[in-house]
């Protein structure tokens, strides 16, 4: 028998999309709520509640290394509309690598605008901000750095039950997620609902976002050179750098890298100015 829908778990679904992935574990709980109502009416009842696992798992893997990739994408593609730094997300592999770039990437980085802000009279934001992201990171990490494993036997046999009809409206199967479309919904949604952001100004976050990469292509080849020219000097009057770098054959290159560094950092502004004027 094909289990019963209620009335009002049909109803929430009226307005869903019919390609949308956001309200699978919705769908799932309904579609065992119907067959507990169903069930409710038969004679033989289980010993103990049956368990429905809406997990994507081994039905529908994402690794980290898609999931990194992913994300990043999406924030690319709808960035934020006041952003200092451009988004990127990376899974620490140890814990040592987490503190390292919690401190060097967010903490010293947030302490130095806090403290340019103060001088200016502007309260510290980032510190507290990047002390909440670190909270919430250590209490999500018994979910992210523990390998889960969760049965679909129930699932799957509840979703061999369902009619035609039922399994069309209560979609929740996690190997129709399509998991580019799920994390950009996401994405999107923090950046209208959660922050109230107007999707109005999706152009000027792009162009910010595109100063903001030539900022990182520029500052990044200056300090480059810089480090690159005080090797030069520290080798003049230091002789076992000198005989350090005799011995690695550095020194030879160095002129090598630092023009080209120069020529490539030039292309790149004589480039970035020709195709968009006006983000300058």
């Amino acid at each position: 028998a094909t289990p019963r829908r209620p009335s009002l778990l049909e109803r929430s679904f009226s307005d869903r999309a019919p390609d949308s992935t956001a309200g699978v574990g919705v769908a799932a709980v309904a579609a065992a709520a119907a067959a507990a109502a169903d069930a409710a009416d038969t004679a033989s009842l289980p010993l103990f509640p049956t368990v429905y696992n809406c997990t994507s798992g081994d039905r529908n893997p994402l690794g980290w290394g898609p999931n990194t990739a992913y994300v990043v994408d999406a924030w690319k593609r709808f960035p934020l509309d006041e952003v200092m730094r451009r988004p990127k997300f990376k899974p620490a592999e140890s814990w040592f690598e987490y503190e390292f770039w919690h401190v060097f990437s967010h903490r010293l980085p947030a302490l130095l605008v806090d403290t340019a802000g103060r001088l200016v009279g502007r309260k510290p934001r980032l510190t507290r901000l990047y002390a909440k992201l670190d909270q919430h990171t250590r209490t999500y990490a018994s979910f992210t750095c523990t390998n889960w494993s969760w049965g679909w036997r129930n699932s799957e046999r509840l979703l061999q039950e369902l009619s035609s009809v039922d399994r069309a409206t209560f979609a929740f199967d996690p190997a129709a997620i399509r998991w580019p479309a799920y994390i950009e919904d996401y994405v999107v949604g923090l950046k209208k609902f959660v922050l109230k952001e107007d999707m109005a100004n999706l152009v000027t976050a792009l162009r910010a976002q595109r100063r903001l990469r030539w900022f990182r292509v520029i500052f990044t080849s200056l300090v480059l050179v810089a480090l690159l020219r005080v090797l030069v000097a520290l080798r003049k009057r230091s002789p076992v750098l000198r005989s350090a770098l005799g011995l690695l054959q550095i020194h030879r290159s160095i002129p090598f890298i630092v023009m080209p560094v120069y020529k490539g950092l030039a292309a790149v502004i004589l480039a970035a100015t020709a195709a968009n004027p006006s983000a300058t």
